[in-house]
């Protein structure tokens, strides 16, 4: 497909007012073409789905609801002006998901997923970018995806996601980042650069949220030692008991999220994670699930 029919396409979707499939249409074309504009977009697609969400619960003013769509349609047109010669192909989806919005459609349990990641200047970067845009996608095409709440915190510092979890409530928690081993997680401070968050802080944090978070994903290096503290206080927390490379952990959140948005349990998420780590044999014995401090063999 040409420069020229995709603009057209993703504009005639706009003219409608589906701002979703606009989206899609155009991430799709420009998947691995252009990194800076496939992360604006990422971020513009997490503020449509938040707002959605938001609309869809109930918890959102129509006035407010409506002066955000406006703003993220302007959003899609100026990214619009910025769109490559060429890119990969689309194709229409086959089957289309209307959202009902004067009810929670077949009474489906609402998931708040809180995402924090933190890439520190100090240490080695990672691919963070694709493994938020690779959740997105799936959580999107899932059968639960207008029963879901995706929050995104990039380049987190500490007081970022304490204050992210009091706020939000999120059921599912995930830190996609480095991990220090016994010192902790890494965030960043207000410089880029590295800054610690022990397990001792984690689990006090987690022990006044537990109402709320039911899971905790530590998508980063050595974090068992921080996600069995954490599970102590009921809580289902997936960690690495080593160093775990970048394609791993991606190939990980990928089989998880899957599993996730068919609105399985947490056990069957995580073994849904390891068989999708299989396929490739990389670091397939490296992630934990840990719960009530004992880990889960599933």
């Amino acid at each position: 497909m040409t420069k020229e029919q995709v603009t057209q396409q993703i504009r005639a979707k706009i003219a409608i007012s589906n701002i979703g499939e606009a989206l899609r249409i155009f991430s799709e074309y420009i998947s691995g073409k252009n990194k800076k504009l496939e992360y604006d977009l990422l971020l513009l697609t997490a503020r449509f789905n938040a707002n959605e969400s938001a609309y869809f619960l109930g918890t959102l003013r129509q006035d407010y609801y409506e002066q955000t769509k406006a703003h993220i349609n302007q959003g899609l047109t100026f990214l619009l002006r910025q769109i490559p010669d060429t890119g990969n192909g689309t194709d229409e989806p086959t089957i289309q998901h209307p959202v009902d919005r004067t009810t929670r459609s077949g009474g489906n349990k609402i998931i708040r997923i809180l995402f924090v990641a933190a890439n520190p200047d100090d240490h080695v970067q990672l691919d963070l970018e694709k493994e938020i845009i690779k959740i997105l996608n799936i959580l999107s095409r899932s059968r639960q995806a207008h029963s879901i709440v995706f929050n995104l915190v990039t380049s987190a510092k500490i007081l970022d996601f304490i204050d992210a979890v009091q706020r939000l409530k999120p059921n599912i928690v995930h830190f996609s980042g480095h991990g220090a081993g016994r010192d902790g997680i890494v965030f960043e401070n207000e410089k880029g650069e590295s800054s610690l968050l022990n397990a001792n802080a984690l689990e006090r944090l987690f022990k006044r949220f537990k109402s709320s978070v039911s899971c905790v994903v530590l998508n980063a290096c050595h974090s068992h030692r921080q996600a069995i503290p954490i599970s102590r206080q009921g809580i289902y927390v997936l960690g690495m008991n080593d160093a775990i490379g970048d394609k791993a952990a991606i190939d990980m959140s990928a089989g998880f999220y899957q599993s996730i948005g068919t609105e399985t349990d947490y056990e069957t998420a995580f073994d849904m994670a390891m068989v999708n780590i299989a396929v490739n044999r990389l670091d397939i014995d490296i992630p934990e699930l840990w719960y009530n401090g004992e880990q889960v063999k599933t």
